[in-house]
């Protein structure tokens, strides 16, 4: 058997990073992030635990990369490098996208808030949180300024901790919450 490519070596390691983030996200989400271990992200995995180690430097590590990876994913699907203040259809379009990744990424999103809800977990993700919240505050506050509203700041963030409530709600009822009638309602409030 001939040695392999570079190119097939880092395949094969990103392949086993992005494997050990699936597993950690879902132990996480399941179990917490504080109640969960490194042994219990490799025996979910099925790997060894120093095999994680080759990979990530702590558990710290492995959680900063999961909630980057995921903001980086949604704010990657909404392009807000694109724009400096935001249009209406791009106010329609964060909304579902939110919606959107609430449904299809849930794992994601019950570790996310119940991550922010700690504060030593919080201190450890603050920057690079507001990495990526930052950009999209400032469009919505200017797309606030632009609409006329008295106090765009509070207006966006109000909003924002709005959806973070109904990110709450959903991931607490998944089965019986609205989550189609509320988007239509945030929409038809907020815009």
């Amino acid at each position: 058997m001939s040695p392999r490519t570079s190119e097939q070596i880092n395949k094969i390691r990103k392949d086993r990073v992005e494997e050990i983030l699936n597993s950690a996200l879902e132990v996480f989400a399941e179990n917490g992030y504080l109640s969960s271990s490194i042994s219990k992200v490799a025996q979910h995995a099925g790997i060894s635990k120093g095999l994680i180690y080759n990979y990530f430097k702590s558990k710290d590590e492995l959680v900063v990369k999961i909630i980057v990876k995921g903001l980086n994913s949604l704010i990657e699907d909404l392009k807000f490098d694109d724009f400096a203040i935001i249009s209406e259809e791009q106010f329609e379009l964060f909304v579902h996208k939110s919606f959107s990744s609430m449904n299809s990424n849930l794992n994601f999103w019950k570790l996310y808030y119940n991550l922010i809800m700690q504060p030593p977990v919080t201190a450890l993700l603050s920057d690079d949180i507001w990495k990526y919240i930052a950009p999209f505050l400032n469009s919505l506050i200017g797309y606030y300024k632009n609409k006329g509203v008295e106090n765009p700041e509070a207006e966006a963030r109000a909003f924002i901790a709005m959806l973070d409530g109904v990110g709450l709600d959903y991931i607490s009822d998944t089965e019986s919450f609205p989550i189609n009638e509320v988007e239509r309602i945030i929409i038809n409030k907020f815009k």
